[in-house]
């Protein structure tokens, strides 16, 4: 469906978040960037954390009355017992000193392979920089794969560490931090959540 609009907000209902994990499977699995799972639904552990926000770029036409999800980003958030900048793939602490209470973590950034290049994953990025900087966050920060370094740097992200596998998923991974603050590496201006496009 060309020319529908999209809105990008945090998803609440149940149905919402198992349509994500859809999703993400389809991309992650489907397309081989994961490899050592398979499953109907990609989903962990950081999913049922409370201070995890999974946004979503959800399309104004529903699909056999269901919510119609053309991409995702989860954000987890520093709280009692999840510390951000140490994540699975990387240690991000050394990049971020004396600020780890301040730093969030990104991930499971997806949009549905029909919808590439319609700016939604540049809109789900600039929206998670909204949602961070409205919870004063000073450091954003992600293991991406290595093809979309260059559109992080885009976006004002800074590489930190060198390109490795991920000793369990042996997933390529690049570590990156991008500056909510100022400093060397500036975010750029950011959307509003709850923006809307046509794509």
């Amino acid at each position: 469906m060309s020319g529908s609009r999209v809105v990008i907000r945090p998803a609440t209902a149940a149905h919402e978040l198992e349509a994500l994990y859809r999703l993400r499977a389809e991309v992650f699995f489907g397309e081989d960037i994961l490899k050592l799972r398979r499953s109907s639904m990609l989903t962990d552990e950081l999913d049922e954390h409370p201070d995890v926000v999974n946004l979503i770029a959800v399309a104004e036409e529903p699909v056999d009355g269901d919510v119609n999800i053309l991409g995702g980003v989860r954000l987890a958030y520093p709280s009692p017992g999840l510390n951000p900048s140490r994540t699975p793939y990387f240690d991000f602490h050394n990049h971020v000193p004396g600020f780890e209470s301040e730093t969030c973590c990104g991930s499971m950034l997806c949009v549905r392979s029909d919808r590439r290049g319609s700016r939604l994953a540049s809109m789900l990025v600039r929206s998670a920089i909204t949602i961070s900087r409205r919870r004063d966050m000073r450091y954003l920060c992600a293991a991406v794969r290595p093809k979309t370094v260059p559109f992080f740097e885009r976006l004002g992200w800074e590489v930190v560490a060198s390109q490795f596998d991920h000793p369990v998923e042996l997933v390529p991974v690049t570590p990156m931090v991008l500056d909510l603050r100022g400093g060397r590496h500036q975010a750029e201006p950011t959307e509003p959540v709850g923006a809307q496009l046509t794509v």
